[in-house]
């Protein structure tokens, strides 16, 4: 097994080593709270949204914009689809965006399943958007919030953006139900009674 070790004065650490060692320190996530609009997305007009200022970190990697990033939905087909929101980090060409990344039209449809693969392309979600069977327009009513938040002490969530792969032990805030959880390896464990 080779050993490595970084980083060190006078030697060169590389983005890869950069963002697996920032990424132990600090989840991936939105700076900003539940219920405010860093970097959520509203619908504009016909099938366009908008993904509002703000700032994010993606597996180690900065992303910034200081201006509302307008986005267009694909055009609907016979059938409904979601497609998800997300900030895409791609090592390769040294970027992290926003795009949308489209689901699979269905009868019941689902979000498309998001790239996530240390040290190559990670893609964090934002929001997932129903996207109906034929339709000219999107309804405000059918974005999913689904943005990750950073803290700079322990975990801010709902229940529904809570980590995707936690630690044992980890632990956080859940704003869903306003109380402290703890990840025990196999379930979610509420530590008290909520708070008021």
């Amino acid at each position: 097994m080779t050993q490595t070790s970084w980083p060190f004065e006078n030697a060169d650490t590389s983005e890869a080593q950069y963002s697996a060692l920032f990424s132990q320190f600090q989840e991936n996530g939105v700076a900003g709270a539940p219920g405010d609009t860093s970097l959520s997305v509203q619908v504009t007009t016909g099938l366009g949204v908008q993904v509002n200022t703000g700032f994010a970190i993606v597996r180690g990697f900065a992303y910034q914009t200081t201006s509302n990033v307008a986005l267009t939905v694909g055009a609907s087909t016979s059938q409904p689809r979601i497609d998800t929101v997300i900030l895409r980090l791609d090592p390769t060409v040294n970027s992290v965006v926003a795009a949308i990344k489209a689901g699979t039209p269905a009868t019941s449809p689902v979000a498309p399943t998001l790239t996530q693969t240390p040290g190559a392309v990670w893609e964090l979600p934002l929001a997932n958007i129903l996207v109906p069977a034929s339709a000219l327009a999107l309804d405000p009513g059918n974005i999913t919030d689904r943005r990750p938040f950073l803290s700079s002490r322990f975990g801010l969530w709902t229940t529904a953006t809570r980590p995707g792969s936690p630690r044992i032990g980890q632990f956080g805030y859940n704003t869903s139900i306003s109380g402290l959880e703890l990840w025990s390896g196999s379930a979610w464990i509420t530590l008290g009674a909520a708070l008021p």
